[in-house]
């Protein structure tokens, strides 16, 4: 249901895992119900590399989502938390 409004929208999807994050789904099982939602779905060993691999599809826009954990460590990791 989450993923439902991406539909049309979005052209790849990379899950990852959110480390630290014992609660969180699994990146395969992210993966598995984006490819069931009609997605590309791809797992990626961290942000780092699925935004790299973002970087390879012509004008790619990231959208990080899911989870507030994993945004937050995005933009920690990026050097721009909230003030």
């Amino acid at each position: 249901d989450f993923l439902a409004p991406f539909a049309g929208k979005v052209t790849k999807l990379y899950a990852v895992d959110i480390p630290g994050e014992e609660n969180a789904h699994s990146a395969e099982t992210i993966a598995k119900s984006g490819k069931r939602a009609g997605f590309d779905a791809e797992v990626r060993p961290s942000i780092t590399a699925a935004v790299r691999s973002a970087a390879e599809v012509a004008k790619a826009r990231v959208v990080i989502c899911g989870s507030l954990y994993l945004a937050g460590l995005v933009l920690d990791r990026n050097g721009t938390p909230p003030d």
